[in-house]
């Protein structure tokens, strides 16, 4: 019953009335409101009746466009541009009413629906006078369109769909390999939006636009080098896991930290595809990655004197795969001898770290980084077996050792951590 109470909005409006009507004290009120926290802001999935009308706008608008393509070709020009323009001005009227009247909630739905159908106009009013353009460009009008109303409202909703055409829009810009100046100007106002309102979804699709910014600034400066993705991949996943602590006042500790520990398994998966001697002859040859560089030293500089041994050594291993891309850049050797030697080191070094992870566990009795120690050596159990395909001794000699030293690990754990 309690649950069903939490965060109601109909039981802080009765509420309100009781107290007006002098059935409960003032005092008695607040306390009915603290007990079901209504002076909070609910979660989003309790919210049911503000997402499902958002739904049943952006499935209004998509009917509204099938059918509209349906019988597209019986109607005159001027029809199609009215049927096009009429909800969108017919939209934005009524959020603007709602908003005068305090309803923000069907402001912000009205609002939406005009956003959506803003886009949608773009390209039928492009289509219908035969305008030809660069296609990417309707949806950056598109954003431009609906970053007003995320900035005035403060709205998730709008932030959300300015994500979405971002991630529409760079994804585009990478396929035409075109790069705009705009790009970082609207990263810039997504990130101010979303400190001013921080939401889990909202800050992955952040992320993930970021990086896909950078990269499409670094194919613009190099595009012959296509290879220069792993070494930027690696550098933005360790400027995100150090970035994602500066949220901790807006989201969850729990949250960011798996995020946190997401972004540097990238890391170390990353300096698993070192330990192969293919993927080194990729990386020889190639020119210096510089942005890459540059956001590794920007991940390090934002660290704010963070001292912890794990985060120090993700850092480490993160630097030695950008130090093997640099080797190859600069050295002058055979590629087969380069590739030789730098996947021997890569195993030896992803082997360190999984020792440095195991004694951490053991150290801090957090089984988190002792099973990942765990899982670092079975991937270079099995990434030797691929290399020893055809010698069946190596392997399985190989394997052997691998399982003699996780299975004296897993009792030594429970020995000293079982009880």
């Amino acid at each position: 019953m309690w649950f069903n109470f939490k965060h109601s909005r109909q039981l802080k409006a009765e509420i309100e009335s009781w107290r007006q009507e002098n059935l409960i004290s003032g005092e008695q009120a607040e306390q009915l409101i603290r007990r079901y926290e209504l002076d909070v802001a609910p979660p989003w999935y309790r919210r049911t009746d503000f997402i499902l009308r958002a739904l049943a706008l952006l499935l209004a608008a998509l009917g509204l466009l099938l059918i509209i393509s349906q019988n597209w070709h019986r109607l005159p020009i001027p029809a199609r541009s009215a049927i096009g323009l009429a909800p969108l001005l017919v939209s934005y009227l009524l959020g603007w009413i709602f908003l005068r009247r305090g309803q923000k909630e069907s402001a912000e739905l009205s609002f939406f629906m005009a956003s959506l159908l803003f886009g949608v106009n773009i390209f039928l009013q492009a289509q219908i006078f035969h305008i030809s353009a660069y296609y990417p460009d309707g949806i950056l009008w598109w954003i431009i369109g609906s970053l007003p109303f995320a900035i005035l409202l403060n709205s998730r909703l709008h932030h959300g769909l300015t994500e979405v055409l971002f991630l529409f829009w760079i994804s585009q810009q990478l396929d035409y390999h075109q790069y705009a100046m705009s790009g970082p100007l609207l990263i810039l106002t997504l990130l101010i939006l979303l400190w001013r309102s921080a939401n889990p979804l909202l800050l992955i699709l952040f992320c993930l636009n970021t990086f896909l910014l950078l990269l499409n600034l670094d194919q613009t400066f190099f595009p012959e080098n296509t290879f220069r993705f792993w070494s930027l991949f690696a550098a933005y996943s360790l400027f995100a896991a150090r970035f994602l602590p500066l949220w901790k006042k807006q989201l969850r500790s729990q949250f960011l930290n798996r995020l946190a520990d997401l972004f540097s398994w990238l890391i170390i998966l990353t300096m698993f595809l070192a330990a192969f001697d293919g993927f080194n002859t990729v990386l020889y040859g190639k020119p210096i990655p510089w942005l890459a560089l540059g956001v590794y030293a920007a991940a390090i500089i934002i660290s704010g004197g963070e001292q912890r041994k794990y985060s120090l050594a993700i850092a480490a291993l993160c630097g030695s795969f950008l130090a093997i891309h640099l080797a190859g850049s600069m050295i002058d050797i055979e590629p087969a001898r380069f590739a030789g030697a730098t996947a021997i080191l890569a195993n030896l070094i992803l082997l360190a770290f999984a020792v440095f992870q195991i004694s951490t566990g053991i150290r801090l009795e957090e089984k988190k980084h002792f099973m990942g120690g765990v899982f670092i050596i079975v991937l270079l159990a099995f990434a030797r077996y691929l290399d020893f395909l055809d010698n069946y001794l190596l392997t399985g000699l190989t394997f052997i050792a691998a399982s003699a030293f996780i299975y004296g690990l897993n009792q030594y754990w429970n020995k000293r951590y079982g009880s």
